[in-house]
């Protein structure tokens, strides 16, 4: 049988997103199970023996595709993990670069790799031992109404009483599903946000401090140096890799 001109040239499109489409679950399912390697890997065969993969396809289809594959790691992130309001700030991040500068055929994988190693890296920053789809409805809501107001002086007696739960009740089951106490969690998810900051922002370490909720700057050095094992300073030092946003 022979196609129609549109027939021909649909098809290119139609076989790119199938598989494109696959390599989406795939790389989702490595940041489920934490195999970087895995993942790098099936982004490397993606093209396989056929260059024509990334020609074929129209420019558009390459950036939707992209931001699909972000949408697509944002949801499965906040699903899964107990960083939710940090996937949120991740995704807009990287919408906003490849809004800017869209991929091409020529580095378009170079752009897949990097939104896989952004959501790795992310991953590595929440609490792997907690299921966040077993969580229940009443800690989910503290997990979130943190996310929500990092910038205040968090206090688990505080947070529990603005939601109107029960205390003692709601903190043994915190402690229980999350495996460590609100006070805890409170400092992990504002720590994760400075480290981000620091990396990702011009924000100053003084600015940093007082948006997060610190008493001052030398609070919240004590704070991180005790968890990193380094000042903030050094740690932006030896890690920075954007410093030109401010959000």
């Amino acid at each position: 049988m022979t196609k129609t001109p549109s027939a021909t040239n649909e098809q290119p499109a139609l076989n790119f997103i199938i598989r494109f489409s696959t390599l989406e679950l795939d790389l989702a399912y490595f940041l489920r199970n934490n195999d970087f390697n895995s993942g790098t890997m099936r982004i490397k065969k993606f093209t396989g023996n056929d260059p024509q993969v990334l020609e074929a396809p129209p420019a558009d289809l390459l950036s939707t595709s992209l931001l699909g594959l972000i949408g697509h790691l944002t949801s499965d992130g906040l699903a899964n993990q107990t960083n939710g309001m940090a996937y949120i700030l991740l995704r807009n991040r990287l919408i906003r670069t490849y809004t800017a500068l869209p991929p091409t055929a020529h580095d378009f994988m170079a752009a897949v790799h990097h939104v896989f190693a952004e959501f790795y890296q992310l991953r590595q920053n929440g609490l792997p031992s907690v299921e966040m789809t077993a969580v229940s409805k009443q800690v989910r809501l503290v997990m979130y109404y943190i996310d929500l107001n990092l910038s205040q002086k968090l206090t688990a007696t505080g947070i529990l009483k603005e939601l109107g739960l029960e205390s003692k009740y709601t903190t043994n089951l915190f402690r229980r599903e999350v495996h460590m106490s609100i006070s805890a969690y409170i400092q992990h998810t504002k720590l994760q946000e400075a480290k981000r900051r620091l990396l990702y922002t011009s924000q100053t370490i003084g600015r940093i401090a007082t948006s997060l909720g610190y008493y001052d700057t030398a609070s919240f050095t004590n704070r991180f140096n005790t968890e990193f094992k380094m000042s903030p300073s050094v740690y932006r030092e030896i890690n920075k890799v954007v410093g030109s946003t401010d959000y």
